[in-house]
């Protein structure tokens, strides 16, 4: 892959942007890149879809399949993929054909087992979860060295990956060289899926259900997904934005006016022509 800047340069770029609210300064994002292009993926997949954990590679589900689509020596096909159970049959790519490997699979009831859908990203989008599970599973079983030698585990949603029954408890997963966190849920860093649903529901005062419910309708008049497979950059902008109009003192219904519905517009991309129903 071609990348057309230095890291430092690079680095300083996504830095002073300002557009990615994890990324606090060039060291961290620096780090992300040299291991992203040792990857050989993309420098924005790199600030977006790795983390480090106590030295460890985590990378986010869509960014581990990516990666197994474009090896040139591996494929996959999802056979199942509902709220209850995702099946992935994986396959050796050569010059005279496509080969199985190995079928995974990972089901509603293995995650209830491990203690996972208490976990809000669960209850709302099991088929994203359940998929997480399954790619990376499948992943470090039969294409280990799509990205190279290095182990990587999946995150998806703010929701690691559980190495093993008996492991001992992990830390949770975090930029490289973090700064301190500013907004905490019991000493671990919030993901900016619940950040945004804890801003709106100490903004308007509701219940978590009914701020859920408030982020989803938010996502939709942004035109931005629903289904879990939002990413976090344009969540972190959103976040931005709502906090923001938030401090001016307006009420949530304010969002939606003209003068402040406008000022994400542009960052997002929307188009202004549409009707927003709310």
């Amino acid at each position: 892959m071609n990348y057309p800047m230095s890291i430092q340069d690079t680095a300083k770029t996504f830095v002073q942007s300002k557009l990615f609210p994890d990324l606090k300064n060039d060291d961290q994002v620096a780090t992300l890149l040299i291991i992203g292009r040792g990857f050989n993926i993309s420098d924005y997949d790199s600030v977006t879809g790795l983390y480090l954990r106590q030295g460890k590679v985590n990378m986010h589900a869509n960014v581990m399949a990516a990666a197994i689509k474009a090896s040139g020596k591996y494929d996959y096909e999802v056979v199942a993929n509902t709220d209850v159970k995702c099946e992935i049959e994986f396959y050796r790519v050569d010059q005279t054909g496509r080969f199985p490997i190995g079928h995974h699979s990972f089901t509603i009831e293995q995650a209830n087992r491990a203690n996972l859908t208490k976990n809000f990203t669960w209850k709302q989008y099991p088929e994203a979860m359940l998929f997480a599970r399954c790619i990376s599973a499948g992943y470090r079983a039969h294409c280990p060295d799509a990205l190279g030698a290095a182990p990587v585990y999946v995150e998806q949603h703010g929701e690691m990956e559980v190495e093993s029954k008996n492991s001992t408890a992990q830390p949770p997963a975090q930029r490289a060289v973090p700064e301190k966190p500013s907004t905490k849920v019991d000493d671990a860093p919030i993901p900016v899926r619940k950040a945004l649903v804890q801003e709106i529901q100490d903004w308007t005062g509701n219940s978590r259900e009914e701020a859920i419910g408030q982020l989803m309708g938010l996502l939709e008049a942004l035109e931005l997904p629903t289904d879990g497979t939002c990413e976090d950059v344009a969540l972190g902008q959103v976040l931005v934005w709502v906090s923001g109009v938030r401090a001016k003192g307006a009420d949530f219904g304010d969002l939606f006016d003209d003068e402040h519905f406008r000022s994400i517009q542009s960052t997002l991309n929307i188009k202004g022509d549409e009707d927003i129903d709310f």
